[in-house]
């Protein structure tokens, strides 16, 4: 639920309590396809989420549904000119969703979730494409720093999956 708008670009929603997905929770049986038709529900007021891919977006709420945060890139694209636009978004929303699924609730993953997942789309190939090089180097940077301790890891921090360095340090 939205409470209010903090500045000119952003909101504050009621805290959600419950667990990310990065979080690995003990994920209800009717999760995927609660959040399945939360994003349909978006995606038929012409909102594409975008960033479905991160897992500590996506919440499991204590009521056992599925709640998401951090709408900063999402599109509203309306419009009859914006629907194939729209069309390769939604669809990297989905993909999203069947990849966690397999992931994380494999037994639950059906045929069809199989078949979106691997067939992934222009703009899922296309950033990989464009990504993974970035990320290569971005990575092998931060081995290299933690390494020489130019950076240090603060083993008391709490750190989430995106920003765990310790991921470097292998």
């Amino acid at each position: 639920r939205v409470l209010g708008r903090y500045d000119s670009t952003g909101f504050i929603y009621e805290y959600i309590p419950g667990w990310t997905l990065d979080q690995q929770p003990a994920i209800p049986d009717r999760f995927f396809s609660q959040l399945h038709e939360l994003v349909r529900a978006l995606h038929s007021r012409k909102v594409v989420y975008v960033d479905m891919n991160k897992r500590g977006n996506i919440i499991v709420g204590d009521d056992g549904k599925p709640h998401l945060i951090d709408f900063q890139i999402s599109l509203y694209l309306p419009g009859i000119l914006l629907g194939p636009l729209r069309k390769v978004f939604r669809h990297a929303d989905v993909y999203h969703i069947c990849k966690h699924k397999i992931r994380l609730s494999p037994h639950q993953a059906t045929t069809r979730d199989r078949w979106v997942y691997r067939h992934r789309g222009l703009l899922i190939g296309l950033h990989r494409i464009l990504t993974d090089p970035y990320r290569k180097v971005r990575r092998a940077i931060f081995r290299y720093l933690y390494s020489r301790e130019i950076l240090t890891y603060d083993k008391n921090a709490c750190y989430s999956r995106e920003n765990n360095p310790s991921r470097f340090l292998r």
